[in-house]
């Protein structure tokens, strides 16, 4: 096992939520509700974040999650159940890490071991 493969493995999964998941949700939220007429600075009161920042989810400079379509089908399930109410968004925002977890959880124990493993 690498010395990358070790640094990964011991990564707490919040980390990896808050750096590559949250970002895509709140890019998903900005490109629908971009699709829906609302403002860019609208768009960024409602998720906490800048303008610029809006700017380049809408744009896919930030938040993607490249072609994880798991990952997006749960992020696409949790913003279709809660997009009337941004509120709930950020309440079962955990849920979703942990629908999250589980598919990534499934994913690691379908991976075959490495055959030079010790153990």
């Amino acid at each position: 096992m690498s010395e990358t493969d070790r640094a990964s493995k011991i990564r707490p999964r919040c980390e990896i939520i808050v750096q590559y998941v949250l970002p895509a949700i709140r890019a998903e939220m900005a490109v629908r509700m971009k699709d829906e007429g609302i403002s860019q600075a609208q768009i960024a009161r409602i998720l906490g974040v800048t303008p610029a920042a809006v700017n380049q989810y809408v744009k896919s400079k930030r938040g993607t999650v490249g072609q994880d379509t798991e990952v997006l089908e749960v992020i696409d399930d949790y913003l279709e159940e809660y997009k009337d109410d941004p509120d709930a968004l950020s309440t079962h925002l955990c849920d979703v890490c942990n629908k999250i977890k589980l598919v990534l959880d499934k994913r690691a124990a379908e991976e075959p071991l490495d055959s030079g493993c010790c153990f």
